[in-house]
């Protein structure tokens, strides 16, 4: 089987990667396309990664790493296509936000290839989101909603996949179709492991 996951950034997408690949042993690809992925490779070179997609396997990819005509091929070549978005691009903007700038927020060092993937927390008022990055989270939010659409599917969305309520969660799960043990998959995107933490202030006592 071939499974695709086509997300829009901060979505939720690389926990949900890892666990579809575990809970049905399936070999992970995330991002093959991601532009520092694919540097300095040719249009034939990348076509080719797309043409040659191994059996038993699952990939993510984000929506605005190629374009939208390019996806519309490379969808067709697996068994099962996930859309994956989020309906608060606010908090996706933050989120993406804080991967980009967290040495600055922090004023930490910490590992480049982690810095995506990792529990933090930060006082969002303090800083000011570029109008670049607002822009990428809608366009990769609305790009997965068209790309679902034009293919004739529905999409889940983060809010439902990590929800409190287990009805929710129920839902997004009937969504993926496939055959999972929904308690695994509840420990493993349990809404308690949430990336982003409760931002609590420092206080003098």
């Amino acid at each position: 089987m071939k499974i695709l996951i086509f997300a829009s950034a901060r979505s939720g997408s690389t926990e949900l990667t890892h666990a579809l690949s575990k809970l049905l042993k399936l070999k992970s690809s995330l991002e093959p396309f991601n532009p520092l992925n694919i540097k300095g490779l040719t249009e034939e070179q990348i076509n080719a990664i797309g043409n040659n997609i191994p059996d038993n396997t699952i990939t993510k990819v984000l929506s605005m790493h190629r374009t939208r005509k390019w996806y519309l091929s490379y969808i067709n070549k697996f068994d099962k296509v996930i859309y994956l978005t989020r309906d608060n691009t606010k908090l996706a903007t933050e989120s993406f936000y804080w991967a980009m700038h967290r040495k600055e927020v922090e004023n930490a060092n910490y590992p480049v290839s982690s810095k995506w993937h990792m529990s933090y927390s930060f006082n969002s008022s303090k800083v000011n989101i570029s109008k670049w990055i607002a822009k990428h989270i809608t366009n990769s939010t609305e790009e997965v909603k068209s790309v679902a659409y034009l293919n004739n599917n529905s999409y889940i969305v983060y809010e439902d996949l990590y929800s409190n309520d287990i009805t929710e969660y129920n839902k997004a799960v009937d969504y993926i179709g496939l055959d999972l043990d929904r308690i695994q998959l509840r420990d493993i995107l349990h809404p308690s492991k949430k990336y982003r933490k409760e931002f609590k202030p420092k206080t003098i006592i």
